[in-house]
């Protein structure tokens, strides 16, 4: 598939005079050299390949396929490559599939049965107790699928990165069915990687240069490279909380190694390590091939009209699952009261006081302000999510997922007077007492819009 390359006049001006301070000059060694000495890994560079991360079932011990399976698995990647599969179809189903074959660039078998090389058995280590106990809550479900764009999203920073055209091939860099190039450019002291999918760039100093504060975070995280030997060695941390991958945290630490193995051939090969969600680090390889360019600029931008159309389709969900009667007014910051379903108290009857939701703000500013604002839990927001539901949901949810460096690190009157600041930031009444921590008092406490 024809690759893509970045539009922007000021990137466009900044890899332009990087690829001038970069040609390729014979070096002393087998490895071709940079102009001022480093190994040259310069160039559009394919990765995509069929080999899955993980080990299939029917490979179990086995790290490497025959000759003729990679052949057949080639073959028959090839063949469903080159088919029409729109032929046949009607209009609805047309549009449903998007694509036909010729957009697909998967490329080929590398002849093992996994990319993963350790653990040995090619599969990803167990999750921690930690990160199962939080996939299994109700909330970690929800995240989980918002993250895939696979839930009703509030507004554009509820939606999947890659439908924001923010992020959809995160580090490290694996695979997916087609826009499986990178283009890599070095200047004195930099190396950089400009990735196919959504042109994402990552400025890579390969000088001494230290880490930045860990409060401070990047999509693609903040990366420092090194040389050792032929072999350039980028450490990435300082993700955003948003750019997961494979459901890690932001505690996630990536370890690169790229290596010129051949004029046709880059050894990639990737360490992650979060022990929040897996039990070990692991460790996969892939080759990357040399690729015709140039680049062209990737047809994808934040706000355009098809998250207008995604978000229409969110509100149209919500109004089906609306409360009687409700409808849009829930998404109003003006919004009616819904009618306690019973005759348990609710948080219009005064369940928290001042000092509670006091310490709750001043809690929030010390650990979650630097991964969310205030208003992802006010307003419209807040409704949509917590509506019908109780004081006692809220505090599960919080007290299980927060903060996200170290969840369920706080102390129990932390979360307490965290959800007392969440109530008081939506309106809802003060009163003189403070949130109890027994759960059933908290689970009897309904969650109602705030009719002011």
């Amino acid at each position: 598939m024809t690759s893509r390359i970045i539009g922007s006049t000021c990137i466009g001006a900044v890899m332009g005079l990087l690829a001038s301070l970069a040609v390729a000059q014979p070096g002393v060694s087998s490895v071709a050299r940079t102009p001022w000495g480093d190994p040259d890994l310069q160039g559009v560079w394919n990765h995509g390949t069929i080999t899955p991360l993980e080990r299939p079932a029917e490979y179990a011990g086995r790290e490497r396929l025959t000759d003729e399976e990679v052949a057949a698995l080639n073959r028959a990647s090839e063949t469903r490559a080159s088919a029409d599969r729109r032929s046949s179809l009607t209009a609805q189903q047309d549009v449903a599939l998007a694509y036909n074959q010729f957009w697909w660039d998967r490329g080929i078998s590398i002849g093992r049965t996994s990319l993963l090389t350790d653990p040995s058995d090619g599969r990803l280590p167990p999750r921690t107790i930690q990160a199962e106990a939080l996939a299994d809550t109700p909330e970690g479900q929800r995240v989980r699928l918002a993250r895939r764009g696979n839930a009703p999203a509030h507004g554009p920073e509820d939606m999947d990165l890659g439908d924001r055209c923010l992020v959809y091939r995160p580090v490290p860099i694996t695979s997916s069915g087609y826009n499986n190039h990178v283009h890599i450019l070095q200047a004195p002291g930099y190396v950089v990687i400009l990735q196919e999918q959504i042109h994402d760039v990552r400025v890579i100093p390969v000088v001494d240069q230290p880490q930045l504060p860990d409060h401070v975070r990047q999509w693609l995280g903040v990366s420092r490279g090194r040389w050792e030997g032929e072999t350039l060695v980028v450490e990435t941390s300082n993700f955003y909380h948003q750019a997961d991958y494979l459901g890690s945290s932001i505690g996630r630490h990536v370890v690169e190694h790229l290596t010129r193995v051949a004029d046709d051939t880059i050894q990639y090969e990737f360490t992650v390590d979060d022990p929040r969600v897996w039990v070990r680090s692991w460790t996969g390889v892939v080759p990357w091939r040399p690729a015709e360019g140039p680049l062209f600029e990737y047809a994808c931008h934040e706000g355009n009209y098809g998250m207008t159309n995604l978000l229409t389709s969110s509100r149209a969900v919500e109004r089906e699952a609306a409360l009687p009667g409700q409808g849009d007014e829930l998404l109003r910051d003006d919004a009616p009261a819904v009618p306690d379903a019973g005759d348990g108290r609710s948080v219009l009857d005064g369940v928290f006081n001042s000092a509670q939701s006091s310490r709750g703000a001043r809690e929030f500013s010390r650990t979650c302000s630097s991964c969310h604002s205030a208003a992802e839990f006010s307003g419209g927001r807040f409704r949509i999510r917590w509506v019908g539901e109780t004081v006692g949901d809220l505090f599960t949810t919080v007290s299980t997922l927060m903060p996200e460096a170290n969840p369920g690190s706080l102390s129990q009157e932390s979360y307490l007077s965290l959800v007392a600041y969440l109530l008081e930031l939506n309106g809802y009444p003060e009163g003189e007492g403070q949130l109890p921590s027994d759960p059933a008092v908290l689970s009897g406490l309904a969650i109602v819009a705030n009719p002011r």
